[in-house]
């Protein structure tokens, strides 16, 4: 079975940042929605070379934007959680879940359904529809912006 679909973000800092024209931004990152069929790993590795990793989420407010980037397909979307450590693929805590009554169960790689905003375990080499990354701070631009860019909000 195969899994698609990436969001890439980027997050900003003190300095003034735009996202590039094909991004979309959203509480201080870009978000970037890339349409092929992935496993988790492989879509790891589609985030890696924005210069991202796949998204972390951190309350319901980023996971409904998330969402609302897939175009509520009802589909399943790939984040950066893995049982490997239960720890975000950036590092940061897992300070917030969704997951689905049952969950999460011993596959290793977490999906989100994009039509209830629930989060399940499944097996990472799944190719899942869609898959959430975030930027690494390394692919913003970082000049004023021109035609086709978009400041932060």
């Amino acid at each position: 079975d195969e899994r698609n679909v990436m969001i890439y973000t980027g997050s900003s800092n003190d300095q003034p940042s735009f996202c590039p024209s094909h991004w979309v931004p959203y509480g201080g990152n870009c978000y970037y929605l890339v349409r092929d069929k992935k496993m988790w790993r492989d879509a790891l590795a589609a985030c890696h070379r924005e210069g991202g990793d796949l998204a972390s989420i951190h309350n319901i407010e980023e996971q409904s934007f998330i969402i609302s980037q897939t175009g509520y397909c009802k589909c399943p979307v790939w984040i950066g959680l893995n049982s490997n450590v239960w720890m975000w693929i950036d590092n940061s805590a897992v300070d917030y879940t969704n997951w689905k009554t049952g969950m999460p169960k011993l596959e290793s790689c977490v999906d989100i359904n994009s039509d209830s905003g629930k989060w399940s375990t499944n097996s990472c080499r799944l190719v899942l529809l869609k898959g959430a990354c975030r930027d690494l701070l390394t692919g913003l631009l970082l000049t004023p912006p021109s035609e086709g860019t978009h400041p932060l909000l």
